[in-house]
């Protein structure tokens, strides 16, 4: 794969933000007027508002004359959940709509399942995947009062889309696209919170399958190769190099013009992603998800951003992120920061896992010797790499040995802005740090190459006399 593919494929956002706004503008006679959203009732004593039962809102798609856009060479593949018209070539399209209907699944698991309409019609989406919007729109299926776009836009239970340059990311798009249809099938005001719908979007079309086997959704990408023109990682890997991160709270305060830029879909996929897989955050996220398809509050992902702790865990993860990255293995979990009170007693380390405590809490300016001892297995295949404290030099990676103990420090003051940074610590060091805090320490190794490792290390932190 060329550089130029995917940087020309994610010059500019999936869907821009204005594409779920259609109040306000004339809609063609092919297109019935969409309804207004459900009153909310309030009480007489003006106290808090009582939301009425909630209804997705009604299917107002395009009626298409079947026969007719065959003329114009636009064939109609149908499934439960998605009717697709398409002038791509029939071995690329017959497989989508039951992709679709998959997902259709992961959704319903996920978010729960939606309100009815008023017509208690069975929830469908129409598709059009466009090689040439010519044809589409000399056969009445592109809307005049539909704004341009690049890659993809929605509205309502419809999308539009032009065809990509490979089969994976074709599929990926269409699924970003049937997310944001799902997940506006209530409330259809995505400039509230762009981020989380921009980025659950993201997160279900990151997928993997259905050659492989059963589609899964919401993967990591574990090879660049395996997710052909999907930038995404590789655009956090570019601002990291600049020093130019955002932090949780900038990232959901991007504005929704910001969307017609791919970092903006970076950030945003990065995010949910962080908050659905994360073992401290991954329940409550996925209820107040559930909460907000439902058309409920978006308090609670706010208030999810706002715990000073998890916004440091979250430039530990966009310190370390990459292809192969698995979060729940490579942070700290919630045990790792009980502190005892003790010193000189022997931690394990294993090689297996990311950061892990030494559940020593250190004082500020008060010099400590890290000491290391034991071995662990790198990799079995072709032959056992076996390391000490020290590292082997025959390979490194962030330019230290694999293999070698290295460190991370994480200072107790909620308000610190100490930046993530490596310690090489080996098989001693003197460590002597600026702030109260916990040391992390980790068997340095790729990774995407971790899980397979085996063993563990013994480090021991002293008061250095």
């Amino acid at each position: 794969m060329t550089r130029s593919a995917p940087q020309r494929n994610v010059r500019r956002g999936l869907c821009p933000w204005v594409c779920v706004i259609v109040c306000g503008v004339i809609l063609p006679p092919a297109i019935r007027a969409q309804p207004r959203p459900p009153a909310r009732a309030t009480d007489r004593q003006g106290s808090t508002p009582q939301r009425a039962a909630l209804q997705r809102q009604s299917d107002r798609r395009l009626l298409v004359n079947r026969v007719a856009v065959q003329a114009h060479g636009v064939a109609r593949y149908e499934s439960r959940r998605l009717i697709l018209y398409t002038d791509i070539p029939q071995e690329q399209a017959e497989s989508l709509p039951k992709l679709m209907d998959r997902a259709y699944d992961a959704w319903i698991s996920y978010c729960g399942e939606l309100p009815p309409d008023r017509e208690r019609s069975e929830f469908q989406m129409t598709g059009y995947l466009m090689s040439d919007q010519e044809r589409f729109r000399a056969a009445g299926l592109l809307p005049d009062n539909l704004p341009d776009f690049e890659h993809g836009r929605h509205r309502g239970q419809e999308f539009w889309m032009n065809d990509q340059g490979s089969d994976y990311y074709r599929a990926h798009l269409l699924l970003h696209e049937g997310t944001h249809c799902f997940t506006t099938a209530v409330d259809r005001d995505l400039t509230r919170s762009v981020w989380f719908f921009e980025g659950i979007a993201e997160y279900f079309a990151t997928h993997r399958g259905p050659l492989e086997g059963p589609p899964v959704f919401g993967v990591w990408p574990d090879q660049r190769t395996a997710f052909p023109l999907l930038g995404r990682i590789k655009l956090l890997e570019e601002h990291r190099a600049r020093a130019d991160t955002l932090s949780m709270i900038q990232v959901a305060r991007q504005s929704p013009e910001g969307y017609d830029r791919p970092d903006a879909y970076a950030w945003a996929w990065a995010l949910v992603h962080f908050l659905a897989e994360f073992p401290e955050t991954r329940d409550s996220f996925r209820q107040i998800v559930q909460g907000v398809v439902r058309g409920e509050s978006h308090a609670p992902l706010d208030q999810l951003l706002s715990d000073e702790r998890r916004q440091r865990l979250w430039r530990w993860y966009i310190a370390d992120l990459c292809h192969g990255y698995d979060l729940a293995r490579s942070l700290p979990s919630a045990k790792d920061f009980k502190l005892r009170q003790d010193v000189g007693q022997e931690v394990s380390v294993a090689a297996n896992r990311g950061w892990q405590s030494t559940g020593v809490p250190l004082q500020a300016g008060q010099a400590y010797r890290i000491t290391a001892r034991g071995r662990v297995e790198l990799a079995s295949q072709p032959r056992p790499w076996i390391s000490e404290p020290a590292g082997v030099s025959i390979r490194y990676h962030e330019g230290l040995p694999l293999g070698r103990l290295i460190g991370r420090y994480w200072p107790i003051d909620p308000g610190s802005i100490l930046d993530p940074e490596t310690i090489s610590i080996g098989v001693e060091e003197i460590y002597s740090p600026s702030e109260d805090g916990i040391l992390f320490v980790r068997v340095n190794d790729f990774w995407n190459e971790m899980s397979d490792n085996s063993g563990e290390y013994a480090v021991t932190v002293n008061r250095d006399k």
